[in-house]
């Protein structure tokens, strides 16, 4: 995304806005999902990417997704302070209470989109990979 914008996100937010942001994340979610692009791949997709209905109609329509689910203070426990800084929605000292507006905000769209939910609260890093998966080959079906 920075090297589409040519600057860091938050420079890019600062200057030009979210919703400039939000049509860069569009596009390189429609780039990672082209009928040329490689199969097999995993797409991470950021927490904002179901705001809009395009996108979580491409993700529905191409792809097996995978809600890898955090709670807000969890997930404010993973972020220090200059991680914060690098992201617009969570710049501040309310990180946290800005972390549950979003989950707020966002649950409808993440378990519209979500074909499996896998908890990431006090797991390691491999346990949740290992469970998205699993999860992922159940449902994609034969290879």
């Amino acid at each position: 995304m920075e090297a589409a914008a040519g600057e860091p996100i938050a420079v890019l937010f600062a200057r030009r806005g979210e919703a400039a942001f939000r049509d860069l994340e569009a596009e390189a979610l429609r780039s990672a999902l082209a009928d040329d692009a490689r199969e097999g791949r995993v797409v991470a997709c950021g927490g904002g990417i179901l705001e809009r209905a395009e996108n979580r109609d491409r993700l529905r329509e191409r792809c097996v997704v995978v809600w890898l689910r955090v709670s807000p203070a969890t997930a404010a426990a993973r972020l220090d302070r200059a991680a914060r800084s690098e992201r617009p929605l969570l710049a501040g000292a309310r990180a946290m209470e800005r972390l549950e507006a979003l989950l707020t905000a966002r649950q409808a769209a993440y378990e519209a989109a979500a074909d499996a939910i896998v908890e990431t609260d006090g797991r390691s890093a491999e346990a949740v990979a290992d469970e998205a998966a699993s999860r992922w080959r159940g449902l994609a079906g034969p290879a």
